[in-house]
């Protein structure tokens, strides 16, 4: 250990024969042990030296407490200088300053200077920890570096970006004639020490400082090798220097780059590594075939082994995997905790997750110790403005838009076009996801989604910041033209409802603000319904309603009653009357368009409550107001009312007539392709009243099944009961019944109601034998019917007939009177109870 020969640094002599320290000239005082770890750190200059190693050559065959050796540590610094010995978190130390003649150490950095690591051609580790759920990604990178020589593998922080890359690098080995190296920059904070890792990480010798790149990349310009450049997110622009140079004149060279954000270099492939593959079911049988899942089950099999995923936890596993986003370093994290908390107690406590995820493996950098801190490390390499937009964000719940985004950003600091340009960065930096689409959608992971939000509470402006969220809403809603028709709107803003709801919740509680409340159910009237959450919708405009009186603005007044009209929903008693209202003030104010669209909805709604006159009344002044200059959808919607109103009254052939013509019309006219939909809707309700039962089941299977565009929301749910109704009808009774069980919660809760499909089910009941249950679904159904609806559907009035028909011949007209009586004291779910007794 002793054998080494004297040597310079900065001002010192070390003389390890005479076991002297000397610093300009005069020997110093130092202790036999510091003096002994001096000379072991020199001697293994080149590499990190572990506290366990330095323990067992300082104090052999002796129980040291790692305190002792800290303490020989700080009196060596005080003696050399604080940057002599280098601190490596969770590796150890390694000695750093620079011998006479030779470059400085980069800490961390391993050097290829001995015979062992050249003969192995590369300094990658022999073994690497296994790598869950990347197949894809591995085959991807290989292919990729196979034809370009740059490629940067790009992803938020903790992805797993590094256990790629080195997987790659591994399956390199053998390729390339010099080998494959490692250069880790993550402990490097002065950009201009990157050219002096790699050289050192080489054997390469550098000439002066201003020619350090020119000499490294003379010294490689005819070596053919894989350069493996980690962690480059803090120094993008030396190692984009770096590269660029290496590209130009080294042609045998190729680079593996790991980074939050790309080098923007011309010849860059980018790689975006995305999150771990996450069930979309707990199925134990195949959650272990994504990665995500794999990854938690063997982290938390090696903190407590007893560990096995089971039908008792698979649930609570995969729940915690798809909330963890399948961010690697987030799964390991919470697997770690298994074993003290269990995987239950993991999953309850993910509310918490920023400080539930610490503790990570000592041998990892200290920022992937824990999930704060590699969050603040990705903070740490933004602007101020950038950080300002990355925590507003944070207040989205899911996806959104641009244009939302830009609404809640743009303030008095940060205009639209700047905010524009942050979101772009924080895209580059992997801190903002992307879901491609057209147009695409944004989204922070739910982890850096706390983080930010945690910052917002800090700093005190979440509720600042809750008003923003709805008023960026308000105003994307806002921008919707008459040119596009209300179904239409409501599609574009289907990716918003998660946002819109927890809007609206805010402006309705206690912190909120009533205004922007009405705004809201104003505003988004039109996409209740289509989505189906008609539930939620009523929910909103009951709670809204006693606010709208003589201080709200007019034209504020009457969107928010046209939108209350739209409402299909058992709660809402008036909507003819609501729409009416509308009506009136936008006649008063002049504005013939949302006149039109009011008087066609309130014809529709009249139809519905069983008043032909007044329904007649309103389409008759809508079309007063046709101007041949509007846009395509107002003629189909007139076409598409006038048409109802004579399906409503149970006139099938001409209503069938007419609605063949509106799809027509809409088809000609490039119309909208929701007005088609809910045409074809009606159609399919002619077929089932007028008891065309095999061509209702065919055409309620094409919608049901249709790709481009899907069925959904509340027209999904009114096909799904008219579709089963037809099966009932041709004597499908065991699919009707399973598919009933199966879409029964879906449909109520789009419509708002049981009652309705309640008929359907009463018929099923009937022709199953059950003639007394039946009888008694119809008596509720009649107790059900809410004021201002006093007519059912005609699928739905045909499913009643048959029903009563099919009861009354079983138990006779007196019986039948009497279990229709006991029926309609039934509630809405005690009767849902009696058609599905052990669901």
């Amino acid at each position: 250990m002793h054998a080494m020969a004297e040597c310079r640094f900065d001002r010192c002599l070390v003389d390890p024969v005479r076991r002297r320290l000397l610093i300009d000239g005069e020997p110093v005082k130092i202790g036999a042990r510091a003096f002994d770890v001096l000379l072991a750190l020199i001697e293994r200059r080149q590499r990190i030296v572990s506290k366990s190693e330095l323990l067992d050559l300082v104090w052999p065959a002796m129980a040291v407490e790692q305190g002792n050796l800290q303490v020989q540590i700080f009196a060596l610094r005080k003696l050399l200088g604080a940057s002599a010995i280098a601190t490596i978190p969770g590796r150890g130390y390694q000695f750093v300053a620079a011998f006479e003649g030779e470059q400085p150490v980069i800490p961390g950095a391993q050097s290829a200077s001995s015979a062992e690591t050249r003969g192995r051609l590369g300094n990658l580790p022999t073994h690497l920890p296994m790598l869950y759920g990347r197949d894809a990604d591995v085959t991807a990178t290989k292919l990729i570096i196979s034809q370009h020589r740059l490629v940067s593998v790009v992803g938020p922080g903790g992805i797993g970006k590094t256990r790629l890359a080195h997987a790659v690098a591994h399956e390199r080995r053998g390729v390339d004639t010099d080998g494959v190296w490692l250069v880790e920059l993550a402990s490097i904070e002065n950009s201009e020490l990157i050219v002096s890792a790699v050289a050192r990480v080489l054997g390469h010798a550098l000439g002066s400082k201003d020619k350090a790149l020119a000499s490294l990349v003379e010294a490689m310009r005819k070596q053919e090798l894989l350069l493996v450049l980690d962690n480059c997110e803090h120094m993008t622009g030396a190692v984009a220097e770096l590269a660029h140079a290496l590209l130009a004149e080294a042609p045998g060279v190729k680079l593996l780059v790991t980074s939050q954000e790309p080098l923007h270099l011309l010849e860059e492939r980018v790689y975006r590594l995305g999150s771990l593959a996450v069930p979309a079911s707990a199925d134990t049988a195949t959650a272990l075939d994504h990665g995500a899942v794999a990854l938690f089950v063997a982290r938390a099999q090696a903190a407590d082994g007893r560990f096995e995923l089971d039908e008792e936890n698979v649930d609570a596993v995969v729940e915690t995997c798809t909330r963890l986003d399948g961010v690697a370093l987030a799964i390991e994290l919470a697997a770690a905790r298994v074993s003290l908390l269990g995987i239950h107690g993991v999953h309850q406590r993910l509310d918490e997750r920023l400080r539930l995820l610490a503790g990570g493996l000592r041998e990892a950098l200290p920022r992937h110790r824990a999930l704060s801190a590699a969050l603040e490390w990705s903070y740490g390499l933004l602007s101020d403005d950038e950080r300002h937009v990355l925590d507003q964000l944070g207040i989205f719940v899911g996806s959104f838009s641009l244009n939302v985004a830009r609404e809640l950003v743009a303030d008095e600091r940060i205009d639209k076009w700047t905010a524009l340009e942050h979101l772009s960065t924080l895209v580059d930096k992997s801190l903002v996801m992307v879901e491609h689409g057209e147009p695409p959608r944004y989204r922070l992971l739910e982890t850096t989604r706390t983080f930010a939000l945690e910052r917002q509470a800090t700093m005190g402006v979440i509720e600042a910041m809750r008003r923003k969220h709805a008023l960026a809403l308000i105003s994307s809603l806002r921008s919707h033209s008459f040119k596009q028709s209300p179904l239409a709107r409501a599609q574009n803003v289907a990716s918003d409802m998660g946002n819109l709801l927890a809007a609206a919740a805010w402006a309705i509680g206690p912190g909120g603000d009533r205004e922007i409340a009405i705004e809201l159910a104003a505003e988004a009237g039109h996409i209740w319904y289509v989505l189906g959450y008609n539930d939620e919708g009523a929910n909103l405009f009951q709670t809204v309603e006693p606010w709208v009186d003589a201080s709200t603005p007019r034209e504020l007044a009457a969107r928010f009653w046209l939108s209350r009209c739209r409402l299909y929903h058992a709660a809402i008693r008036t909507a003819a009357e609501d729409g009416m209202k509308a009506a009136d003030i936008f006649r008063t104010r002049g504005d013939r368009e949302a006149l039109f669209d009011a008087l066609t909805n309130v014809s529709i709604q009249f139809n519905r409550a069983g008043n032909v006159i007044a329904a007649q009344s309103a389409l008759v002044e809508a079309k007063t107001l046709l101007n041949p200059e509007w846009p395509g959808w107002t003629w189909v919607a007139f076409e598409f009312a006038s048409s109802s109103a004579n399906y409503w009254a149970g006139a099938l052939d001409e209503a069938r007539q007419r609605l063949r013509a509106a799809l027509e019309l809409s088809r000609g006219i490039g119309g909208d392709a929701s007005h088609a939909e809910q045409i074809e809707l009606l159609l399919l309700g002619c077929d089932v009243a007028s008891r065309n039962s095999y061509e209702a089941v065919r055409a309620g299977r094409e919608m049901l099944e249709r790709v481009s565009p899907p069925v959904r929301g509340f027209n999904r749910a009114i096909a799904e009961s008219f579709w089963i109704a037809a099966l009932i009808q041709i004597g499908e009774l065991a699919k009707a019944e399973l598919s009933l069980r199966a879409a029964f919660p879906k449909i109520r809760r789009a419509l708002g109601t049981a009652r309705t499909t309640l008929c359907h089910v009463s018929y099923l009941l009937a022709r199953q034998g059950r003639s007394g249950d039946a009888a008694r679904l119809l008596g509720a159904i009649d107790a059900l019917r809410p004021r201002g609806s006093a007519i059912l559907a005609p699928p739905n009035r045909a499913s009643y007939d048959d029903a009563t028909a099919l009861s009354l011949q079983a138990v006779g007209a007196y019986e039948f009177e009497l279990i229709k009586i006991e029926g309609s004291k039934l509630t809405e779910d005690e009767a849902v109870l009696l058609g599905f007794p052990d669901s």
